[in-house]
């Protein structure tokens, strides 16, 4: 109840105070699966916390009407895939750099979130919204891969591209392009 006071009183903007309240079903999500509470009801309960936060702040309160009108209804199906499909992207990549599990085998633990992430990327069902989340964490867990030269024998970065051909056709035009300057600048000094 007192990140949700904090949501209306501080927070201004109507994006982050949506993204908060987001965040919020997103922990209750996390915390019921790794206290292995049955989160097929997470929205049922998330639901309940808005009803009584509602209740308890009738009056003064803009979040439950950004929840009700703008959140609620995607809440139920495919917005809610969508969000804990990256919850487990994010719990797999923070594995990754905090746990001491993955310490030991840093490799497997970026193949298994490579594999989760290309799950996701080769899914038609989601959105353009999703898509852009997903490329997002590839920024992310390409730039942590480099940083920390995990798995430096195989690296592991995640391919995405909404146009993979544009790679094949612009590395020859690329290379073609070079070779015809060297050509120009190496003729021109002999």
């Amino acid at each position: 109840m007192n990140y949700l006071d904090y949501l209306d009183d501080k927070i201004r903007r109507f994006e982050e105070k949506e993204q908060g309240i987001i965040y919020l079903y997103l922990r209750l999500y996390g915390y019921e699966l790794h206290n292995n509470i049955d989160n097929n009801d997470t929205i049922v309960n998330f639901n309940k916390l808005m009803d009584s936060y509602e209740s308890i702040n009738s009056i003064k309160s803009n979040i439950q009407n950004i929840y009700n009108t703008h959140i609620r209804n995607k809440a139920n199906n495919k917005m809610n895939e969508e969000t804990k499909a990256l919850y487990y992207l994010y719990d797999k990549f923070d594995k990754l750099k905090n746990d001491e599990e993955c310490k030991s085998n840093e490799c497997k633990c970026a193949e298994d979130c490579d594999n989760l992430y290309n799950r996701y990327k080769d899914s038609d069902s989601h959105g353009e919204a999703f898509r852009k989340e997903l490329e997002k964490f590839k920024e992310q867990y390409d730039f942590y891969i480099k940083e920390k030269y995990i798995c430096y024998e195989n690296i592991i970065f995640l391919l995405f591209s909404k146009y993979p051909y544009i790679s094949i056709i612009l590395v020859p035009v690329l290379i073609s392009f070079i070779l015809f300057v060297l050509y120009k600048v190496i003729n021109s000094f002999i």
